[in-house]
């Protein structure tokens, strides 16, 4: 399994001049320390709240990885395309992408919108595609975006999710933290752009979970890597609020401080782990990100909603959500409250864990 992730890694680092040692669980790094623990770069996936270890599973999510190769297209119901490479022994295939109507495609010149019909067999692109492919051959994996007309005078730009923001006090400039292992340190001078929207967007008013098309000449080589992007296109975040839980176990939604009073979070011991799980009262956590959520005491069952959708739900003594997504919850008998696992609360509302 470390292999695989330090191989996904090695190609989501490919700007950063980042290269996988073959046969190791290490990245190893052309200049700076001498090898990097694949360990240090993913981390544990947990954080200390009240003196525990706990498990978030969102923290151990791998980073799309980015592909390149020159495109043959598959020719079957829904054509897809083949990105293929010159191997010692002729052409070969690297991935067969799939795409939907989700899927970007952009220019890697300007960023401007373009389509898989504008993609000719033969043409270079790089692809961010999901980590997890499937095991066949050539692999096959989903595409979230293809850049297209890549040009030798252009650096290819990355594409990234912010993971944290920082601002220099000393002169305002806002450092981005990416989940590609590349720090993104915006100036007054960086042209900033919406993506397809008026919306008003600048260096200081990204936020963690949005993900950023970015430009850049030159790259610092360390770990992270640095980088000065003179151009970034940013896209509106994918998910749906932002939670955020202190050492002390305050949890906060969005800027906001959870209001528990009564419903008290609580530790339990993760079953077969050695961390623990968070479990917080999913009525308050629900309301806090616009749900509704109501309960039907004669089958004891739990139904969470965003305006007339049902989100998902639950007997109280099952296994799973109705729909078959796993769930861990506990009912505390004493108050009739219902508390949830902090990372059945992140997957089912899909929510971004800010540290």
């Amino acid at each position: 399994m470390k292999k695989a992730i330090a191989a996904a890694l090695s190609l989501a680092l490919f700007a950063s001049g980042v290269t996988f040692a073959a046969d190791t669980t290490e990245i190893r790094l052309t200049e700076g320390p001498e090898t990097v623990d694949v360990d240090q770069i993913l981390g544990d996936g947990t954080v200390t709240i009240q003196g525990e270890k706990v498990r978030i599973s969102s923290l151990a999510n791998e980073s799309l990885v980015c592909k390149s190769g020159w495109v043959q297209f598959t020719e079957e119901e829904t054509p897809r395309i083949t990105l293929m490479k010159t191997g010692t022994d002729g052409d070969e295939a690297v991935l067969v992408l799939s795409t939907d109507e989700n899927t970007l495609v952009l220019d890697a010149a300007t960023g401007d919108p373009a389509d898989v019909a504008s993609i000719s067999e033969g043409d270079t692109v790089y692809a961010y595609v999901a980590p997890v492919m499937a095991l066949s051959y050539p692999a096959q994996s989903y595409a979230e975006l293809i850049l297209v007309n890549i040009t030798q005078d252009v650096a290819v730009p990355l594409y990234a999710e912010i993971s944290a923001v920082r601002t220099n006090d000393t002169n305002s400039n806002v450092v981005l933290e990416t989940d590609q292992a590349i720090n993104l340190t915006l100036t007054d001078e960086t042209e900033i752009t919406p993506y397809l929207t008026r919306q008003l967007l600048t260096k200081d008013t990204f936020i963690p979970g949005m993900k950023v098309l970015a430009w850049y000449n030159f790259v610092a080589e360390s770990y992270p890597a640095q980088a000065t992007p003179y151009k970034v296109i940013g896209f509106n975040t994918a998910y749906s609020a932002l939670i955020r839980v202190d050492t002390d176990g305050g949890i906060t939604i969005n800027d906001a401080i959870l209001d528990v009073s009564g419903t008290t979070p609580y530790l339990q011991v993760l079953e077969g782990a050695d961390t623990m799980q968070y479990m917080v009262p999913l009525r308050k956590a629900a309301e806090a990100v616009g749900c509704t959520v109501t309960w039907d005491g004669a089958s004891m069952h739990i139904t969470v909603s965003s305006g007339d959708a049902i989100l998902y739900s639950f007997a109280i003594d099952a296994g799973t959500t109705d729909d078959g997504r796993y769930l861990t919850h506990a009912l505390d008998g004493k108050t009739g409250v219902t508390y949830i696992d902090l990372n059945d609360l992140i997957a089912l509302h899909n929510l971004k864990f800010v540290q």
